[in-house]
């Protein structure tokens, strides 16, 4: 029994799918299809654009979507990896989205438009002196304290990776006052993330908005839903459709729990983990939370 990862925004890189393309027949034939389903200028920023263009969301959330779907398909195609009923799926942020198309829980076309709308809004959200940072060996306790009781409303944990590293989101300022007065107290390091705004938030709610109505226009397929662990809730999705559509469209303003969807897994004996995507980002956040996991990543 196997858990099919895929990563999120950050495994990007430039000129990407070109080797894909070339490699396989499968490939070519999705990739050609995307072309038609969201258009030449976006699929084909994967093989031209370089890393800057696939900085900027809108670019990056459809080409890691598709890198990784692709590749996913492709594996299966070439008997490289086998998929069975029994396995679980689980993205990262927008990976959750690959997660849902992978396991057969919204068609491949469905999960393309989607993501190019979830890209462009999430592109669209302008927060001034937004921005997110990643901690390293934070406590995370103490954050959580701190940003409820002295920065309540500008700063918020956006993604739990591992026990070593978490992500935040705010404002600017507000994170300089938390980094000045809490650094090495509550964390060893921070690290900004190139980012056009601070997600996984509150700031995010006008995009959670948009995204809940676009997602009236899919359907899903409810028996294979159950099949996804959610960011939101470290459970499988409810095999209702309104649950489903607010699973994901509150995934836009609330954490990414990856700590405690890799523990469900975990007290539900899945231990075989294959991270699928441009990069591998998953699997040391996944061997940290679970040192028994056998891990395996599929980048090309």
């Amino acid at each position: 029994m196997n858990v099919f990862i895929f990563p999120g925004q950050g495994s990007q890189y430039g000129s990407m799918a070109k080797k894909l393309y070339d490699r396989y027949s499968v490939a070519k034939e999705l990739y050609n299809e995307a072309r038609n389903v969201i258009g030449k200028q976006l699929v084909d920023a994967s093989f031209e654009a370089d890393e800057q263009l696939l900085m900027q969301t809108s670019y990056s959330q459809p080409a890691i979507f598709l890198y990784s779907f692709i590749l996913f398909s492709s594996l299966i195609d070439e008997n490289k990896i086998k998929v069975s009923d029994k396995d679980f799926y689980a993205g990262h942020s927008l990976g959750e989205v690959t997660a849902l198309a992978a396991s057969k829980a919204m068609s491949f076309s469905d999960a393309l438009k989607f993501v190019r709308f979830r890209g462009e809004t999430m592109a669209s959200v302008s927060v001034e002196n937004g921005m997110m940072a990643a901690l390293l060996k934070p406590d995370i306790d103490g954050c959580k304290k701190v940003f409820s009781e002295e920065f309540q409303g500008s700063l918020f944990i956006a993604n739990l990776n591992s026990p070593s590293q978490i992500s935040v989101s705010g404002l600017k300022n507000a994170f300089d006052s938390f980094n000045a007065k809490y650094q090495k107290q509550l964390f060893l390091k921070a690290i900004p993330l190139k980012v056009s705004a601070p997600f996984h938030c509150p700031f995010m709610e006008d995009a959670a908005k948009l995204v809940a109505r676009e997602l009236e226009k899919y359907t899903f397929n409810l028996e294979n839903v159950v099949k996804v662990v959610s960011n939101k809730t470290a459970q499988p999705y409810p095999a209702n459709i309104d649950g489903v559509r607010k699973n994901i469209s509150d995934a836009i303003i609330n954490q990414v729990n990856w700590i405690d969807s890799v523990k469900y897994l975990k007290s539900n004996n899945y231990n075989q983990y294959i991270e699928i995507g441009p990069r591998s980002i998953l699997i040391p956040f996944v061997k940290e939370i679970d040192s028994e996991a056998m891990t395996q990543s599929f980048i090309d």
